[in-house]
């Protein structure tokens, strides 16, 4: 598998899902790259943008499913199907999108959990 850069998560996404806008499209590596500063202000470490470490990718690549999917909830895409991966749901409306926001979001938060989190102690005095 080795590392990837935000530019390889773009990719993967764009195959993930379809129908994804155009202007959602050109987006994709902000959004990726939102979401690698969201891990790393959760985990205290940086994952860096052109050699994500395994540890990180399936906690940016379910955060940027979600975000990508939320935006194009928000744009109010027309989506006859959704298809991640080996999952696909016909039919797409709203509900559905929002559902699989919902699943990407906890899958993500699952990775995060399993990456933990750097200690941070304060002392008071």
């Amino acid at each position: 598998m080795g590392t990837w850069t935000l530019d390889d998560i773009k990719v993967k996404v764009i195959n993930r899902i379809d129908n994804i806008p155009d202007n959602i499209k050109e987006e994709l590596v902000s959004i990726a790259n939102e979401q690698r500063q969201t891990i790393s202000d959760f985990v205290g470490t940086d994952p860096g943008s052109t050699a994500i470490p395994l540890k990180y990718q399936k906690a940016i690549m379910s955060l940027t499913i979600a975000e990508t999917l939320g935006l194009m909830q928000l744009e109010g895409a027309d989506v006859a199907s959704i298809k991640l991966g080996d999952f696909t749901e016909s039919k797409g409306s709203a509900s559905n999108i929002s559902n699989a926001i919902g699943y990407f979001e906890r899958k993500a938060n699952n990775s995060l959990n399993n990456i933990g989190r750097k200690s941070r102690y304060n002392r008071t005095w």
